[in-house]
């Protein structure tokens, strides 16, 4: 999982071949017992490898919204926001990735970040 914000999979078929090393894993920590995968999961105290990728992703935003690493945001992100009244510098409102000139783009870093990031309340995104 190390550096997963760069290599992270988008098609199906990798996350499933990902997905299923962790699924023979959990087997054998378990002993090989008849649980099914998600009850395995639950014993041993892990996450689906798609959940811990998005978790990544979301510790690298939050570092890189509070200035925690030394990158411009402007050149990634682009933020929106309609009612920017009332709101104080600190508060995030929905962003959209910023232009660039290829269309694989839509599976990298930034682009799973906005769509993620998104879906969120504006309660989660302004805490």
């Amino acid at each position: 999982m190390y550096c997963s914000q760069l290599w992270s999979p988008y098609r199906k078929a990798d996350i499933l071949a990902l997905e299923s090393i962790q699924r023979q894993a959990t087997k054998y920590m378990v002993c090989y017992n008849d649980d099914t995968y998600i009850e395995r999961l639950f014993n041993t105290n892990l996450l689906p490898l798609t959940f811990v990728r998005e978790i990544q992703d979301l510790i690298l935003f939050y570092n890189l919204i509070h200035g925690r690493l030394d990158v411009n945001l402007d050149r990634y992100f682009i933020t929106v926001n309609e009612e920017r009244r009332g709101r104080s510098n600190n508060e995030i409102a929905n962003i959209i990735p910023g232009s660039f000139r290829t269309e694989h783009r839509t599976s990298f870093y930034t682009s799973r970040m906005v769509k993620l990031w998104n879906t969120f309340p504006e309660n989660i995104k302004n805490t």
